[in-house]
Protein backbone atom coordinates (compact mmCIF):
# COMPACT_ATOMS: atom_id res chain seq x y z
CA UNK A 1 0.00 0.00 0.00
CA UNK A 2 1.56 3.31 -1.01
CA UNK A 3 2.09 6.22 1.36
CA UNK A 4 0.38 9.47 0.29
CA UNK A 5 1.68 13.00 0.88
CA UNK A 6 0.24 16.45 0.25
CA UNK A 7 2.82 18.63 -1.53
CA UNK A 8 3.19 22.04 -3.14
CA UNK A 9 3.43 21.97 -6.94
CA UNK A 10 3.97 25.04 -9.13
CA UNK A 11 1.92 27.41 -6.95
CA UNK A 12 -0.79 24.82 -6.29
CA UNK A 13 -1.13 21.55 -4.44
CA UNK A 14 -0.63 17.91 -5.40
CA UNK A 15 -0.98 14.43 -3.98
CA UNK A 16 2.06 12.19 -4.30
CA UNK A 17 2.23 8.42 -3.78
CA UNK A 18 5.44 6.87 -2.42
CA UNK A 19 6.44 3.20 -2.35
CA UNK A 20 9.70 2.15 -0.76
CA UNK A 21 10.70 5.79 -0.25
CA UNK A 22 10.42 6.63 -3.96
CA UNK A 23 7.68 8.70 -5.55
CA UNK A 24 5.67 6.57 -7.97
CA UNK A 25 3.00 9.11 -8.98
CA UNK A 26 1.90 12.71 -8.48
CA UNK A 27 -1.35 14.44 -9.44
CA UNK A 28 -2.33 18.10 -9.23
CA UNK A 29 -5.30 18.87 -6.96
CA UNK A 30 -8.13 21.14 -8.11
CA UNK A 31 -8.10 23.28 -4.98
CA UNK A 32 -5.61 26.15 -4.79
CA UNK A 33 -5.90 27.03 -1.08
CA UNK A 34 -4.41 24.98 1.78
CA UNK A 35 -7.70 24.12 3.52
CA UNK A 36 -9.40 23.00 0.31
CA UNK A 37 -6.34 21.01 -0.72
CA UNK A 38 -6.25 19.24 2.66
CA UNK A 39 -9.93 18.29 2.37
CA UNK A 40 -9.45 17.06 -1.20
CA UNK A 41 -6.32 15.14 -0.16
CA UNK A 42 -8.17 13.39 2.68
CA UNK A 43 -11.05 12.43 0.36
CA UNK A 44 -8.67 11.03 -2.27
CA UNK A 45 -6.66 9.01 0.27
CA UNK A 46 -9.87 7.61 1.75
CA UNK A 47 -11.05 6.60 -1.74
CA UNK A 48 -7.69 5.01 -2.55
CA UNK A 49 -7.67 2.92 0.62
CA UNK A 50 -11.24 1.68 0.22
CA UNK A 51 -11.51 -2.03 -0.67
CA UNK A 52 -11.72 -2.51 -4.43
CA UNK A 53 -14.30 -5.31 -4.40
CA UNK A 54 -16.04 -5.31 -1.00
CA UNK A 55 -18.21 -8.21 0.07
CA UNK A 56 -21.77 -7.87 1.43
CA UNK A 57 -20.53 -8.08 5.04
CA UNK A 58 -18.14 -5.12 4.55
CA UNK A 59 -20.85 -2.96 2.98
CA UNK A 60 -23.37 -4.00 5.66
CA UNK A 61 -20.99 -3.11 8.52
CA UNK A 62 -20.09 0.24 6.95
CA UNK A 63 -23.78 1.13 6.57
CA UNK A 64 -24.52 0.15 10.18
CA UNK A 65 -21.54 2.24 11.37
CA UNK A 66 -22.85 5.20 9.35
CA UNK A 67 -26.26 4.89 11.02
CA UNK A 68 -24.84 4.37 14.56
CA UNK A 69 -27.11 5.62 17.31
CA UNK A 70 -30.25 5.36 15.19
CA UNK A 71 -32.94 2.72 15.43
CA UNK A 72 -32.11 1.32 11.98
CA UNK A 73 -28.60 0.36 13.17
CA UNK A 74 -30.10 -1.70 16.00
CA UNK A 75 -32.62 -3.35 13.67
CA UNK A 76 -29.93 -4.18 11.12
CA UNK A 77 -28.00 -5.94 13.88
CA UNK A 78 -30.88 -8.33 14.28
CA UNK A 79 -31.45 -8.69 10.54
CA UNK A 80 -27.74 -9.28 9.96
CA UNK A 81 -27.88 -12.45 12.05
CA UNK A 82 -30.16 -13.99 9.44
CA UNK A 83 -28.75 -12.42 6.28
CA UNK A 84 -24.96 -12.34 6.74
CA UNK A 85 -24.27 -16.07 7.25
CA UNK A 86 -25.68 -16.73 3.78
CA UNK A 87 -24.83 -13.54 1.83
CA UNK A 88 -21.89 -12.10 3.82
CA UNK A 89 -19.10 -13.53 1.70
CA UNK A 90 -20.62 -12.51 -1.67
Amino acid sequence: MPEYKLQRLRGGWSIAAYEGGKRVSRHRLESSDAAGAAAEFNRLVEDAERPVDPDVRTIWEAYVADKAGRRIAENMGWTGRAVLPFFGWR
